[in-house]
């Protein structure tokens, strides 16, 4: 038998006769699909229904709540003067007050944080900031524009949390206790509120220190001490 390649331009030139009813018979296709292809896509389809509508009426979906109870902020009640107030529990664990501002009590005597407050004065006012730490009466310094033209001298934190007890803001407290006609009918004391000498230690009880509480919020910071030995509120 002569191949194609090799039998000349002869065999390249005829034409392919098509077969006849001789021949092998033709392949019969079908257009329709078998009937275990329909019923297994129709259990498919069955199935995923079945998952879908279990998944909906599943009760974990209702068990899970992105809002929070309004319970959860509950009021800091007001402090008294001179009163030993024994605080509850609750008290103890709030994190917000009424104005939605996060509590730190014994402030001072927690772990180093510091931050800043930025903010801009009156319509045609300058940008001004102020930096604040947990230490003394807080406020470590303030300024114009950036950290470059302070107003109060600027010390990075490490150094903040050392000095602004010291060289910060101060208060010093001076009265007499008892006395009706004179200085002399009654008892005179000294006191400095938010003072490094009457820190709590931290998990430690003792009635003899102030209660000591910072208030953050976003563009605020205010603190507050309760002195009950003295009977002094200062804020």
């Amino acid at each position: 038998m002569t191949s194609y390649q090799t039998g000349g331009p002869a065999y390249r030139d005829v034409e392919a006769e098509p077969l006849t009813g001789n021949g092998s018979t033709p392949i019969a296709t079908s257009t329709t699909t078998p009937s275990w292809k329909k019923y297994g896509m129709g259990a498919a389809l069955l199935a995923l229904v079945g998952y879908v509508a279990i998944n909906s009426s599943s009760p974990f979906q209702n068990a899970v709540s992105t809002d929070v109870p309004s319970s959860h902020y509950s009021v800091v009640p007001t402090l008294g003067h001179g009163h030993h107030a024994k605080k509850s529990e609750d008290e103890e664990t709030e994190l917000f007050d009424e104005r939605r501002r996060f509590i730190v009590r014994d402030f001072d005597s927690r772990s180093t944080f510091s931050n800043f407050l930025p903010g801009v004065a009156g319509v045609f006012g300058k940008p001004v900031w102020s930096f604040y730490v947990n230490r003394g009466q807080g406020l470590a310094s303030f300024g114009l524009a950036s950290k470059d033209f302070p107003i109060m001298e600027f010390n990075t934190a490490n150094k903040a949390y050392q000095v602004t007890p010291y060289v910060g803001f101060r208060t010093f407290v001076q009265g007499v206790r008892g006395g009706h006609k004179s200085k002399e009918d009654g008892v005179s004391f000294l006191m400095e509120p938010f003072s490094p000498l009457n820190s709590k230690v931290e998990g430690v009880e003792d009635e003899s220190k102030p209660d000591r509480t910072m208030f953050v919020g976003t563009n605020e910071m205010e603190i507050l001490e309760v002195d009950n030995v003295h009977g002094v509120t200062t804020k």
